[in-house]
């Protein structure tokens, strides 16, 4: 596999971060970890990255989070995306999990799925975490497959509107 690395978001990164963002929404792809980026252009998402690191300008129902972006090293192209939230809220206890991620529409069923979460633990776990919770619908067999090679330990499945999400923890090791 292509060397990667998860960095933080970063303007050199908003031509990359633009064409992610456009690829997802052409594809109708969920944009799972990648914070309101749908919502927004991406000089107020860069903004928001870096306030909502430090809890600053949160919408409300949000929590502090840690916002990276994958980067394939040999031509700098963005693989994914991941979001590390900093603490639960009751909808993210029972629903949201603690970290989300995605896959650019490209570069799925490389094995970047369990890649992406396998740094995207080695963050948690220097942000303080001893464990995560990690949800995803019970359609989506590739991200189930990926949170099972992390260690995720299933608990259960819920029901949000006309969606079922799965619940897994993963123990960080020491």
């Amino acid at each position: 596999m292509d060397k990667l690395k998860l960095i933080l978001p970063a303007k050199k990164y908003k031509d990359e971060i633009l064409r992610y963002k456009n690829d997802m929404i052409k594809s109708n792809s969920s944009m799972d970890g990648c914070g309101n980026l749908r919502k927004v252009d991406v000089s107020t998402w860069l903004k928001n990255c870096k306030d909502w690191r430090i809890g600053k300008n949160l919408p409300e129902g949000y929590v502090p989070s840690t916002q990276y972006i994958l980067v394939r090293e040999s031509d700098n192209k963005i693989i994914g995306m991941l979001d590390i939230r900093h603490e639960f809220s009751n909808f993210l206890l029972n629903y949201g999990g603690l970290i989300g991620y995605s896959i650019d529409i490209s570069e799925r069923k490389k094995g970047y799925g369990k890649e992406i979460l396998k740094l995207g633990l080695k963050k948690a776990k220097k942000l303080g975490f001893k464990k995560v919770l990690i949800t995803c619908l019970d359609t989506n067999t590739p991200s189930r497959k990926c949170i099972l090679y992390n260690g995720g330990i299933y608990e259960d499945t819920r029901k949000m509107e006309d969606r079922k999400l799965e619940r897994y923890w993963i123990n960080l090791k020491k």
